[in-house]
């Protein structure tokens, strides 16, 4: 009769952080599985030793480890009629998915803009130095000015149905420079928005009321009169 396997998971977060060891990643997902429904697991440092085919040592430095991060929290019983330690699963999988995420998002959005400002001074760009380099606002500024703009076809859930789209075209730009004043202007959170990609195309380089810049490009340039 063939034995049952068993399978064990670990969660994104710890299996992505290079911060802890691969021997603490095997010894909670060992303590996830002994735990199961209940409150705790107990196993003795000799049984997982045993398990694990490590020794009592690397056992006991990777719970150290788990602990220190928060991923598990221990209740010492030693000497309490020799009852092995109980271990309890802290790790809130929802949040720590959340987190993973959130950060995919970040680093999409910094790609995106770290391309863009390339491609627009690709001639001085200094790839050692992010793009954020040249701009006026951070990350953070950027995730938190496209957010306000936010409706039900565009959030954070359909990253890839959407450009961050430059509400007066950067064709009509001409700078050398990112100290130029329309380069500033090219690259202002008032002049970025996002928007679906089919919008976008349909967009391109157009100006005037029917594409929702003529106001913006008004304001930018006032002593220019187009006729699109």
């Amino acid at each position: 009769m063939k034995k049952q396997e068993f399978y064990i998971k670990v969660p994104f977060t710890l299996a992505c952080d290079r911060n802890i060891t691969s021997l603490s990643k095997l010894v909670y997902s060992y303590l996830t599985f002994r735990q199961g429904q209940h409150r705790y697991a107990w196993p003795k440092m000799e049984t997982m030793a045993k398990d694990l085919g490590v020794s009592r040592t690397s056992i006991n430095r990777s719970i150290k480890e788990l602990k220190s991060k928060g991923f598990i929290s221990v209740l010492s019983t030693q000497g309490w009629d020799g009852q092995p330690n109980k271990y309890s699963i802290n790790c809130d999988i929802t949040k720590m998915t959340s987190s993973i995420e959130s950060e995919k998002v970040t680093d999409d959005i910094r790609g995106r803009i770290n391309r863009g400002v390339f491609l627009s001074l690709k001639w001085i760009f200094n790839k050692k130095i992010s793009a954020f380099e040249y701009l006026d606002f951070s990350i953070t500024d950027l995730m938190q000015h496209l957010e306000s703009k936010f409706t039900e076809d565009v959030t954070w859930d359909n990253l890839k149905e959407w450009h961050i789209d430059h509400i007066v075209p950067k064709s009509v730009f001409e700078f050398s420079s990112p100290d130029d004043r329309e380069f500033k202007l090219c690259w202002s959170l008032r002049n970025l928005q996002p928007l679906l990609v089919e919008n976008n195309v349909a967009k391109s380089a157009h100006i005037g009321t029917k594409w929702g810049n003529q106001k913006l490009y008004d304001e930018f340039f006032p002593s220019m009169v187009f006729n699109g």
